[in-house]
């Protein structure tokens, strides 16, 4: 009990008493809430094969990602799957105290290949799992992998979110980094990136 008190005033107590910003923008609609899917998109490559995708697509991954192997989950001939870890900060206020905490993330991304075209999926897969900390001399429960959703709070009412500006906070940073993982995607495969060969 003393655990769930502690996680519940160290998440909302400081944000209802000080979080309030009447400044924050709007979160973004999920496309499918029940699956978690925050977005998909079809990009178009006239004239590029299925083959030459998958391989555009793999030499943007090995730079984006720095080593693959350690985030790739799974691949057939006409798909790839990425699960990667997202961080998140917000700023907070506890007791006239400000601070800033950091949130990690899991987004899976499937990308799916054919002929002249790419679609790439992101699904919010919950939190990475946290040790116990202690913030401001207020213990903080650890918490196993999955505990929390970014999209977890999407349907309560905007003024109850944004209370929560923490919370909310993460919300928006995870959506505009998958949104600027998209734009990446799409420019990285459509000009790709090419080492000089003039040694």
């Amino acid at each position: 009990m003393r655990v769930l008190f502690l996680l519940i005033f160290a998440f909302i107590f400081p944000t209802i008493l000080f979080g309030q910003d009447s400044d924050i923008p709007e979160l973004k609609t999920w496309e499918d809430i029940n699956t978690k899917l925050y977005t998909s998109k079809v990009i178009e490559f006239e004239g590029k094969s299925q083959k030459d995708l998958i391989v555009l697509y793999k030499n943007w991954a090995s730079i984006a990602f720095v080593n693959l192997k350690e985030v790739l989950v799974g691949e057939t001939e006409s798909q790839i799957v990425i699960r990667y870890v997202l961080s998140t900060n917000a700023n907070y206020k506890i007791m006239g105290m400000k601070g800033a905490s950091v949130f990690d993330w899991y987004v899976r991304l499937i990308a799916q290949f054919k002929d002249g075209k790419v679609k790439v999926s992101f699904y919010d897969e919950g939190n990475v799992p946290t040790p116990s900390t202690s913030i401001n001399g207020i213990i903080v429960p650890g918490s196993p992998s999955g505990s929390y959703y970014v999209c977890q709070q999407i349907n309560k009412p905007k003024d109850l979110l944004k209370v929560n500006s923490s919370f909310y906070q993460y919300h928006l940073m995870w959506q505009n980094k998958v949104d600027d993982m998209i734009v990446s995607i799409e420019t990285q495969l459509k000009n790709p990136f090419k080492l000089k060969d003039d040694f």
